[in-house]
This record gives structure tokens, sequence and C-alpha cells, in this order.
């Protein structure tokens, strides 16, 4: 038969054990908590420098180019026409506007593109390396990403097929669902 001092010891270390248990899980939770926050940290890192230097001067050199060209874009996108033809349409359209820069230099564009590409790239890459949080890079970057791989599809297909063929992977990813369905 147990004493009333035995039965307290049990007790004692049963009431351990379980304190031990929810101290390591707490602690297990405070470590995780801790990884995240270093992950959304890294990923608001990435939407300071989007927001900053070549990146912002290559984004509003990209969008001056399209100024002129935008109304051909908005008949292109309300007109209803096959997918096929509509790709066709939009990739015509994609390298008019490149070559359209003041002073002929269409290289500077194509930088600006290439930029901004390789931005969307290593920022998929720090997600899928867990270095970055892959919610805040898609709450952050997902929309943008969407409509930049969507309107330079057709240059990014180009310099896959005739260069890298991983170019622009990293965008694609970021642009998530509904990417392969550019042109519908």
């Amino acid at each position: 038969m147990m004493t009333l001092k035995d039965k307290i010891d049990l007790w004692l270390k049963g009431i351990g054990l379980v304190l031990a248990a929810v101290g390591f899980a707490w602690g297990l939770v405070q470590f995780a908590d801790v990884l995240h926050q270093r992950r959304v940290t890294q990923t608001l890192n990435y939407v300071e420098r989007y927001g900053k230097d070549g990146l912002l001067g290559a984004r509003i050199d990209l969008g001056k180019a399209w100024l002129t060209a935008r109304a051909q874009l908005e008949q292109l996108r309300a007109a209803s026409v096959d997918p096929a033809r509509f790709e066709r349409r939009h990739r015509q359209l994609v390298f008019s506007v490149l070559n359209s820069l003041p002073g002929g230099n269409r290289a500077d564009l194509e930088q600006d593109v290439s930029l901004l590409i390789s931005f969307f790239d290593e920022l998929a890459i720090c997600v899928r390396s867990k270095l970055c949080d892959k919610k805040s890079a898609q709450d952050f970057f997902q929309p943008e990403a969407r409509s930049f791989y969507c309107l330079y599809k057709p240059y990014a297909d180009f310099m896959a097929n005739s260069y890298a063929e991983t170019y622009g992977v990293g965008v694609k990813e970021l642009a998530g669902t509904g990417s392969d369905n550019c042109y519908k």
C-alpha cells in the first residue's frame, strides 16, 4: 500500500512531466514564431526594395512606354478573339512597345523587364527555400506579379525559348493560379 508521501511524490512527478511537456510545446511555438517573423521581415525587405532605386525606375520607364499603347492594349483585351489570335496580337504589341522607346534604344526597356523578372525570380527562390514568408509574398506581390507576367509573357517566353529555359519561372510562380490563362 502506498503511503501519503508516496502518492504526493507520484502526483508531483506527474505534474512535473505535464509542466515540462507544456513548457516544451510553448518553446516550440515561440521558436516557430521567431522563424516566421524572420521570414516576414525578409519578405518586407523585398517590398522595400521593390519601391526603391532601379526597380522603381524600371517600373516607371516601362509604364511610360505603355502610355502610347494603352488604348491598343485595352482594345485587344476587350475584343472577343480566340486565345491563339489574342496571343499573337499581344506578342506583336509587346515587342512593338519594347521597340518604341524614344531614341530607339530597345535594350533599355528589355533591361528593365529583365531586372523586374530577376527580382521576382529571386523572391520566388527566397520563398521556395523558406527564407521568405510565402503568404506575405503572395499578399504583397501576387497581383503585381500576375499583371506583370501576363503583360510580358510573350517576351518571357521568347527569352526562355531563346536563351535560358528558366527565364521568368519565378515571376510565373509568384503570379500563381491563373497565370497559365493570361490569354483567356
